[in-house]
């Protein structure tokens, strides 16, 4: 595993979740009601986006709070003023316990007065933002090594299941709704693939990744991460894309790997153009300790509306 990567999941840990909401966040301004039941009237917004997205916009409703990833929000009552002052509200521990990377390795999505999160073990939980209480939890203790992470829109959670599995719940109750394996999908028949990535929904599309590697191995020879855009409604791939720029894996598929997505990808809703940062190619260089194959990480952008035939 390169050295980036153990210092990004090293930076995203955390051994339980302790609300990113503060003692002094009590003067919150950005809920805007409970959690949205099914019978919610939707909230007018631009067309794609799911309504859930649009009306807690002053929440934390996305990975990177919008599809523009900017990691930024506005509307938070911490300043430079008061940063200092608050102190934990509540804390709340997770099922999986501590792995080689922590607990966590995300970022909770927060729409109204709940917390949607997930665990390295994939499970995920339903918090009250102001209690930490637990709405519902479901429970796989699959490992992950991270990131990982949940997604909410059109009245579901997505996110990984486990290694090779992506899957559906209702947000109000937990309730499984359909469940995908992409390692087969990713020509992966040998469990070298997995799903590191806090997936994005948008047009009705579940965009995620699978990656070369998961808990158990990773950059094996000919493991190949594919980016996937599934039904929201049903789970079915739409398209998959590759992100390699060679089908022989630079000559040499016994050592070489690498391709799919780490992080979250950015959606210009105004054009519908999914721009993602693929995962940096493994050589037999590498191997030997000296350098990448690659040594810059290139941004593929695909249109969403754009129907691409399956990897």
């Amino acid at each position: 595993m390169n050295i980036q990567r153990v210092h990004y999941l090293i930076l995203l840990v955390l051994l339980t979740v302790v609300a990113v909401i503060l003692a002094g966040c009590t003067q919150y301004t950005g809920g805007t009601g409970g959690t949205p039941s099914p019978t919610t009237p939707p909230v007018q917004g631009v067309a794609g986006i799911p309504p859930e997205v649009t009306q807690y916009a002053k929440d934390w409703p996305l990975p990177h709070h919008d599809y523009a990833n900017t990691r930024a929000t506005m509307d938070s009552a911490i300043n430079s003023g008061n940063v200092k002052t608050p102190g934990a509200a509540w804390v709340h521990t997770v099922p999986s316990g501590a792995s080689t990377f922590g607990s966590i390795s995300t970022t909770p999505i927060i729409m109204g007065t709940t917390v949607f999160v997930t665990d390295l073990g994939n499970n995920f939980m339903a918090l009250d933002l102001d209690t930490g209480s637990l709405k519902w939890q479901t429970i796989d203790n699959l490992a992950n090594l991270g990131p990982n992470g949940a997604t909410v829109g059109n009245g579901k959670v997505f996110g990984s299941a486990g290694p090779y599995e992506v899957v559906a719940l209702d947000m109000n109750t937990g309730k499984e709704i359909w469940r995908t394996n992409l390692a087969s999908m990713s020509g992966d028949n040998s469990g070298i693939v997995g799903i590191d990535i806090q997936g994005m929904v948008y047009d009705n599309l579940y965009y995620t990744s699978t990656v070369p590697g998961n808990a158990g191995v990773f950059y094996a020879g000919g493991a190949e991460g594919v980016i996937f855009a599934l039904d929201e409604a049903t789970g079915t791939v739409v398209w998959s894309a590759r992100t390699l720029d060679t089908t022989d894996y630079w000559g040499n598929a016994s050592v070489n790997s690498g391709g799919g997505c780490w992080f979250p990808p950015a959606i210009d809703t105004k054009t519908g153009t999914i721009s993602a940062l693929p995962i940096r190619h493994r050589s037999p260089a590498r191997q030997k300790g000296l350098a990448f194959h690659r040594t810059i990480q290139t941004v593929s952008a695909v249109r969403a509306i754009t129907s691409i035939p399956t990897a």
